[in-house]
């Protein structure tokens, strides 16, 4: 048996020891740009984000906090991404995903917040 195992070491360039790390490392970078810390997703019924406990979130993930079909209210207004991103103090390029969104590409202000100022400067007119 320890023939056959130092004829693969030769193959494998050093040994299984070596073959198993460059295997699992080869596995690890493969997947490791699409795993995001945080994921949440499918839930319509969601309309606010709160994570009281939570300091930062730490990936090394392209993006390391996603948010994917849940409530059109999330994605409808920057206000969540951009209290989330100062919460856990993250730069523009750690920046969370709303439906494939970050923060600068959302909208500043939801159809209420528009709406309400809509009227509000109605009012003011008067």
């Amino acid at each position: 048996m320890t023939f056959r195992l130092k004829n693969h070491e030769k193959h494998l360039g050093g040994g299984i020891s070596n073959f198993l790390r460059n295997y699992l490392k080869e596995k690890f970078e493969k997947y490791k740009v699409t795993i995001p810390a945080i994921t949440v997703e499918n839930n319509p019924g969601l309309l606010d984000i709160n994570f009281p406990s939570l300091k930062f979130a730490q990936s090394i993930a392209l993006r390391a906090i996603i948010f994917m079909n849940n409530s059109q209210a999330l994605s409808a207004d920057s206000h969540y991404c951009d209290k989330l991103q100062n919460t856990l103090n993250l730069t523009a390029s750690q920046s969370p995903f709303f439906d494939g969104k970050q923060c600068h590409d959302l909208p500043k202000y939801s159809l209420k917040i528009s709406g309400f100022l809509a009227i509000f400067a109605i009012l003011n007119t008067f």
